[in-house]
């Protein structure tokens, strides 16, 4: 759903395929640039001295702008190799969705060259709504650009059962991909579910089952929040972050085989709705209690 392309820095010294670039990539577009190597902004920046004053100012700004959605990895990178030859040597031991280039020269089966970009490439296409099986990797590989790139991350799951290995699995498995070569901190991440179970049973089940689907040195803050006379219903699921929000049809728990949950990857404005209704002051729900749980998993 959420795709990671590495980019040639050099492409920016042209205006027309900056102003293609700037149109096609961010996490609403549901295409993210890894930020390979990690002074890929610098090589940005280096490659624009051909540029006039106004139109490499357009750069610069929209670098600002999109800084947050760089998506961070640990990673190789020989300076004996230009950034293409590095991209594709990369791009074996930790694969890009593509690498976008001017050129092809040694037909590598990852690079999608300049003037092969279009609606119909499979390497190009992206989809704002996808199925995808409700198995917890799956689910979890769907979002894992937009998890990692995020500084905050709010899972939202009305019916969340910490005594439930459906429940349990999922959350593990997108906790991993967050973690999974992250190069930035990840700040907080909330759980937001109802009061159907009691503060006792839901304590002592969270306190036996989620540490150790939590990574160590992180939490999570469990947020149990009950219906307003009047104001929005708690039912819906998704995954929202700083970046991006994504709504589940069915729920963030795993399903019996062969059973497909529908994503998709709303609007800045939807999202921003959202935060505002879970995340600011003026929340829409009432907040009953809250649980911090410490992650006691090893990073791998």
């Amino acid at each position: 759903m959420i795709l990671e392309y590495a980019v040639d820095p050099l492409l920016f010294a042209d205006g027309e395929r900056f102003r293609f670039i700037a149109q096609c990539f961010g996490v609403s577009n549901a295409r993210v640039i890894s930020r390979y190597p990690r002074r890929w902004e610098r090589l940005v920046y280096d490659s624009l001295n051909t540029l006039g004053e106004v139109e490499r100012n357009r750069v610069v700004e929209w670098l600002v702008s999109i800084k947050e959605q760089l998506i961070g990895r640990n990673h190789a990178w020989n300076p004996r190799l230009d950034w293409l030859s590095n991209a594709e040597a990369e791009h074996v031991e930790r694969p890009f969705h593509a690498i976008v280039s001017a050129t092809n020269p040694r037909t590598h089966e990852g690079v999608l060259a300049w003037d092969d970009i279009n609606n119909t490439h499979p390497r190009w296409t992206v989809a704002l709504a996808i199925d995808v099986a409700r198995e917890a990797n799956a689910m979890a590989q769907a979002v894992a650009p937009l998890l990692r790139a995020s500084k905050e991350i709010v899972f939202i799951d009305p019916h969340f059962r910490p005594n439930e290995p459906r429940f349990r699995d999922p959350l593990k498995a997108f906790l991993e991909v967050a973690f999974s070569g992250r190069t930035q901190a990840l700040e907080r991440i909330f759980y937001y579910c109802n009061t159907n179970l009691s503060r006792e049973f839901f304590e002592s089940q969270c306190g036996r089952h989620l540490s150790q689907c939590i990574p160590q040195g992180s939490s999570v803050i469990f947020v149990r929040v009950s219906e307003r006379a009047g104001s929005r219903r708690l039912h819906d699921r998704h995954i929202l972050t700083n970046l991006g929000r994504v709504d589940f049809s069915v729920g963030l728990d795993a399903g019996e085989p062969g059973s497909t949950t529908h994503l998709y990857l709303t609007s800045e404005t939807l999202r921003r709705e959202l935060h505002e209704a879970y995340c600011s002051e003026n929340i829409a729900f009432d907040a009953v209690d809250e649980l911090i749980v410490h992650g006691t998993r090893p990073l791998v």
